[in-house]
């Protein structure tokens, strides 16, 4: 029991040593990263133009008296923002029980769903999965799906959240990814939606997590995204385990096919909803509709409410954001954007990425007004855009084909200053 309780103290002691150093370094890279940001020219590409078309677009109220965007072009898809990586008392250091965070997360008017994903260790024993379960199906309603899952937290391979699945590993006595890998393999977990979770979030473990994103090409349909965003306000801005990419682009790089995912990873209620969203593109809020759209990588990563869809237009077919693409002489990407007039917040510049590297940014406004209070709704040239369409015209020259990805990192601003975490739109991947 001594060993026990020893070990017990060990990891926590690990763990809150790793967080207030990662979190220091973080927000030091962040601040030079947002310094040059800031200071950066638009880059000229002759093979790259970016448009912005100021519009309106149509809204319809759907739960909780929020307003949501009616894409014409996206067969009536709406936008649901949410969060799938926190916990609660089930996870032995999290504050608030099950029932107290998902009430937190159906009175908050920005989370549509929100996922408790608790730490296996040995807290989940005992019948405690059965009983989030029963948990999480008790909060559900119309307007507000509860989801829950677990956090496969290895010491040494890594942390992952999975959801979709009837049971939970342990990491207990695992030594490397391989062992959560054949898990997720067998028949019964056909169904299981797995992430990345802060990638290089604990200092210690950074040499071996994740084997630095070993591809297994039996379970590239089951990992299905990446922590872009985590906590408040870190984003993973940084260069990854090579220090060259971003830790999205590595794992994509290595052959995995992936959503970036913002996280709150919140281990008190009191801190539900945060800032870090999910947005994701389904027909219905329903569990089915969600996983699907999950599973398709139809989803954004945010700091702050905003509704959008993104899809590429070649020829006359259009994919939407996360699909693999065919190539083509000529390639569109299309933005459609609202942003909730109480947010107070504009878009400050879009920036599109080809395999890892910033090809074209383009300044959508100057950040020098910072009244944002009587702001119209009219998008009359010189007024921040409530809502718009950003045009991306690019010639296939200039892409790649290995690997073959581009996406989209959107910058805010919000009374003057720029927003640290940018929006990460699902990369289109090029057969």
């Amino acid at each position: 029991m001594k060993k026990f309780i020893l070990v017990i103290l060990i990891i926590l002691v690990s763990v809150a040593i790793s967080r207030y150093y990662y979190k220091s370094e973080r927000i030091s890279e962040n601040k030079r990263l947002i310094k040059e940001a800031t200071q950066t020219k638009e880059l000229r590409s002759a093979n790259i133009e970016i448009n912005y078309f100021p519009l309106m677009f149509k809204t319809k109220v759907l739960g909780k008296n929020q307003q949501r965007v009616s894409f014409e072009h996206s067969q009536g898809l709406n936008v649901y923002l949410g969060q799938l990586h926190a916990h609660s008392t089930f996870s032995f250091e999290g504050k608030g029980t099950p029932e107290q965070n998902y009430d937190k997360a159906r009175k908050s008017k920005d989370l549509d769903f929100f996922a408790l994903t608790e730490h296996e260790y040995v807290w989940l024993d005992n019948g405690k999965y059965e009983k989030l379960k029963q948990i999480s199906a008790e909060f559900q309603s119309e307007n507000f799906l509860p989801i829950h899952g677990f956090e496969y937290s290895n010491l040494i391979a890594g942390h992952y959240v999975v959801l979709n699945t009837n049971t939970f590993k342990s990491s207990w006595g695992d030594l490397s990814p391989d062992d959560l890998y054949s898990w997720l393999k067998k028949p019964e977990q056909k169904d299981a939606l797995v992430i990345f979770a802060h990638p290089g979030f604990h200092f210690y473990r950074k040499p071996f997590e994740f084997s630095h994103f070993k591809f297994d090409k039996d379970i590239v349909d089951k990992i299905i995204g990446i922590e872009t965003h985590h906590w408040d306000p870190i984003t993973f801005l940084g260069p990854g385990y090579g220090g060259k990419l971003l830790f999205i682009d590595e794992a994509v790089q290595s052959g995995w096919w992936l959503a970036p995912i913002s996280s709150n990873d919140s281990h008190d209620y009191r801190n539900v909803p945060g800032k870090s969203r999910i947005g994701v593109v389904a027909e219905e809020l329903s569990q089915k509709a969600i996983f699907s759209a999950l599973k398709k990588r139809m989803t954004f990563a945010s700091s702050f409410p905003i509704q959008l869809f993104a899809s590429a237009l070649v020829g006359d077919q259009q994919y939407p954001m996360g699909s693999q693409i065919p190539t083509s002489e000529t390639l569109k990407i299309i933005c459609d954007f609202v942003i909730p007039e109480e947010e107070k917040v504009g878009l400050e510049r879009i920036e599109v990425l080809i395999n890892g590297k910033v090809k074209a940014i383009k300044k959508l406004r100057t950040i020098s007004n910072a009244d944002l209070t009587a702001v119209p709704q009219s998008t009359a040239s010189g007024t921040r855009p409530e809502s718009g369409r950003i045009v991306i015209d690019i010639n296939k020259p200039n892409i790649p084909s290995s690997p073959g990805y581009i996406y989209l990192r959107i910058f805010g601003y919000k009374a003057g200053k720029l927003i640290p975490s940018p929006i990460y739109v699902a990369p289109f991947y090029l057969k």
